[in-house]
């Protein structure tokens, strides 16, 4: 990856040109794509520095050159970033508040309702994730560009895992059915890196509903599916390291639960190694997940020698527990 270098000044111009006045329910386009720049640049400030980007954020809200739901989205971001959860889903609940950004930057929207479905659901609120992600996909079902359609299919896998969770069984395989060829067919046409890393996302949260849920059967029954897209995604030339580690190591993991867990557990050893090589175990959410691999495995002495791992861990992490992400 390239670092770009950005100063404030430079931010500073390019957020001045946002319009803050009112809107129509037709949507602005010009205006669309000036806001998802400005969360493009965000995401880098913050990457460079969470506290310089805060600033930042600050500096566009006092100028008046963006609307409240985009400086809330912002900020949302940012302290998702600082892994500072709950401030975070608070700024994404008030720039969800009435319809404001939906009809300004349906994109922000949608992201915006992800990251708070997500969190609601590491809480344990999944009623109240549901609740979110139905919402979100009431608006993308409509919306008729590429990205409505990959994030119909996005909103699709969020409401079947929390129906999942929920006991709602027969529901959420329907979602997780409908989701996931939309998918396949959106990475048949266009297999931009983007739609990639939604395939393998979906399909690593997919598992992860079954095996968090114990039924393990089910879940290998969708192995080959999630692998398909563990693998597109892997080949890709644009697959970066943290990319690979996150996605096709979950899997990895995934993968081995599921075969430990069913008694093949030389296939699961094999599936364990793989998630090792990937740095996935490196990882906090990974190193979590090991615990859970050695215990189904009964690997008794590996585990007891990662627990002052885990223990230090522990004593830092602010994040959930849950790893649907």
């Amino acid at each position: 990856k390239l670092v770009v270098a950005i100063t404030l000044g430079a931010l500073m111009g390019i957020g001045m040109l946002l319009s803050c006045g009112g809107h129509s329910d037709k949507i602005d386009i010009e205006n669309r794509e000036r806001v998802m720049k400005l969360d493009s640049l965000v995401r880098v400030k913050m990457n460079a520095n969470p506290e310089d980007a805060l600033a930042y954020i600050d500096s566009l809200e006092e100028s008046g050159s963006v609307s409240n739901p985009v400086v809330c989205y912002c900020r949302g971001l940012v302290y998702n970033a600082m892994r500072q959860r709950t401030t975070s889903s608070l700024f994404f609940e008030k720039a969800l508040e009435g319809d404001e950004l939906q009809q300004e930057c349906p994109e922000l929207f949608y992201k915006a309702s992800d990251y708070l479905s997500t969190f609601l659901s590491n809480r344990e609120q999944n009623a109240e994730a549901l609740e979110v992600a139905n919402k979100y996909y009431e608006v993308a079902r409509l919306d008729e560009s590429p990205e409505g359609r990959q994030w119909t299919a996005i909103a699709l896998h969020a409401m079947g895992y929390y129906q999942m969770q929920l006991g709602m069984k027969e529901m959420a395989e329907r979602s997780f059915s409908m989701s996931y060829m939309a998918l396949s067919q959106i990475v048949q046409a266009d297999s931009s890196y983007n739609n990639l890393l939604s395939y393998a996302r979906v399909s690593v949260n997919i598992l992860d509903a079954y095996t968090t849920t114990g039924q393990y059967d089910d879940a290998m029954k969708w192995l080959p599916s999630a692998e398909v897209a563990a693998e597109r995604l892997a080949a890709s030339p644009e697959c970066v390291a943290a990319d690979r580690t996150k996605y096709v190591g979950a899997f990895a993991f995934q993968k081995a639960v599921v075969l430990a867990k069913l008694g093949s557990r030389n296939a699961a050893n094999e599936a364990y190694r793989m998630a090792q090589e990937l740095g996935y175990f490196n990882t906090v959410y990974g190193c979590f997940n090991q615990t859970h691999y050695l215990r189904t495995a009964e690997r008794w002495d590996d585990l007891a020698a990662l627990t002052p791992k885990l223990d230090s861990i522990a004593q830092v992490w602010q994040g959930p527990m849950s790893f649907y992400f």
